[in-house]
C-alpha cells in the first residue's frame, strides 16, 4: 500500500532528502541522513528489502499524516472494508487487515500498478525513471527464484508474526492465470505458502 500511494500521489521523479526522523529500526539499514534519492528509487529498497526507513522517508515527504490518510482512504476505496494503517512501513501493531482485504489490494495492484510486482521479483532494472541505484540490493521476498512467480510481499513482526501475499502466474491449459496466495501469521510462511501453491497447481490445472 506505500507503494501504491507513493506511485499514485508524488512524482517519482522527485529528489527527497532522507530526514533524520526517517532512521528507524529496518531489515537493513541503508539511508543516511541528508542522503538524496529520487522517490522512484526509494522504491527498490521499500519492497525488495523492506525498509522501514524507505517508507518513512518517503511518507514524511509527503506528509506523514496526509500519506497514512490516503493510505486509509485507499484501502476504504477498493474494498478493504476490514483493514487500517496506522504507520507507513507496516512496524505498528495497530496495522491490521485480513486475507480477503489483501486480495483487493492484491488484484488492484497487478490490474493499475503490476511494475509494483515487477520490483518486488526483481524483474525492474531499470526503468524511463532511471537505474536502481543501490547496486547491492538483496531481495528478501520468498519466492523470487519460483518460476511462476509474479511479484509479492513478505513480513515478520513479533505480533504479526510472518506473513506473504505472493501473485502466481500459474499455468492453466494453454494460458496463465494470476493465482495469489496470502498467509497470515504463520511460523513457517514458506512452507505454508508452498503448501497453497502446490494445492492449486494439483487440482485447478
Amino acid at each position: 500500500m506505500t507503494a501504491l500511494i507513493t506511485t499514485e500521489y508524488i512524482n517519482l521523479d522527485n529528489i527527497v532528502t532522507v530526514p533524520r526522523e526517517a532512521i528507524v529500526y529496518t531489515s537493513k539499514s541503508r539511508l543516511k541522513p541528508n542522503d538524496k534519492y529520487s522517490v522512484y528509487q526509494l522504491l527498490f529498497p521499500l519492497l525488495m528489502e523492506s525498509s522501514n526507513e524507505a517508507a518513512e522517508t518517503i511518507a514524511m515527504y509527503y506528509g506523514r499524516a496526509s500519506f497514512i490518510k490516503h493510505m486509509n482512504e485507499k484501502a476504504s476505496s477498493i474494498g478493504m472494508l476490514n483493514t487500517h494503517f496506522s504507520d507507513p512501513s507496516g512496524a505498528d501493531a495497530e496495522n491490521i487487515s485480513t486475507t480477503e482485504d489483501l486480495f483487493m489490494l492484491a488484484k488492484y495492484i497487478y490490474n493499475n500498478r503490476s511494475f509494483i510486482f515487477n520490483i518486488t521479483s526483481g524483474k525492474i532494472k531499470s526503468s524511463a525513471y532511471g537505474e536502481n541505484v543501490f547496486a547491492d540490493l538483496g531481495n528478501f521476498n520468498d519466492f523470487i527464484d519460483n518460476e511462476f512467480f509474479f511479484g509479492g510481499k513478505n513480513g515478520k513482526t513479533t505480533i504479526a508474526k510472518e506473513t506473504n501475499l505472493s501473485v502466481f502466474e500459474l499455468p492453466v491449459g494453454n494460458t496463465k492465470r494470476p493465482i495469489v496466495s496470502i498467509v497470515l501469521g504463520s511460523l513457517n510462511v514458506v512452507k505454508d505458502s508452498e503448501i497453497l501453491i502446490d494445492y492449486t497447481l494439483n487440482n485447478f490445472r
